[in-house]
């Protein structure tokens, strides 16, 4: 499966389990100290024995401990098998679950879409893909759309009805698991 979404990788959190990272003539364009901290995260980002793609004027540099060379005239390096990384990745804004969270108001609140083509369309991505469950929602932290069966994960507040994921999560996933949210515009 191939996914294309926007993605900044200097300040969004990685997509991880990848089998493959192409960064094709990406790096010439970012000084060494930024290219020293990007190594550590496409490390974590790829699955074990996963592959980084670079451009002809591109290398690894100092980061051998990190990936070996698989095919050096192509610039095609793998994953080093089970390495710690000693070196922090990114500090990435937290966008998750935060003590203290308030409610937006009312008219801040984007509803769900009601583009029955977007709706169909996300269904039928949700379906092709291997997720089991999934929820879709919006840059307000209410749910969209669900796929699968989500009640161990969520449960319905008491109260005032409402549809935002962060109300309806279950306290273990409060207390016990960071949330980090990737979003995609779609026109």
């Amino acid at each position: 499966m191939v996914v294309f979404a926007p993605h900044n990788l200097i300040k969004n959190p990685p997509f991880i389990k990848l089998d493959l990272i192409s960064c094709r003539n990406l790096l010439i364009y970012f000084d060494s100290v930024l290219q020293k901290k990007l190594f550590p995260t496409f490390n974590y980002s790829l699955n074990p024995g996963g592959l980084l793609f670079l451009g002809s004027s591109e290398t690894i540099g100092q980061n051998q401990e990190l990936f070996s060379i698989l095919e050096k005239k192509w610039k095609i390096f793998r994953k080093s098998p089970s390495k710690i990384l000693k070196t922090p990745l990114f500090s990435y804004p937290y966008q998750g679950i935060r003590e203290g969270y308030t409610h937006r108001k009312e008219a801040d609140m984007v509803e769900p879409p009601k583009d029955v083509n977007l709706i169909r369309l996300l269904k039928t991505l949700l379906i092709q893909s291997d997720l089991s469950t999934c929820i879709v929602i919006n840059q307000f932290f209410n749910i969209i759309y669900i796929h699968g069966r989500t009640g161990q994960f969520l449960e319905p507040p008491e109260g005032e009805v409402s549809i935002n994921i962060l109300d309806m999560a279950r306290p273990f996933l409060k207390k016990r698991y960071r949330v980090h949210c990737i979003s995609w515009k779609m026109d």
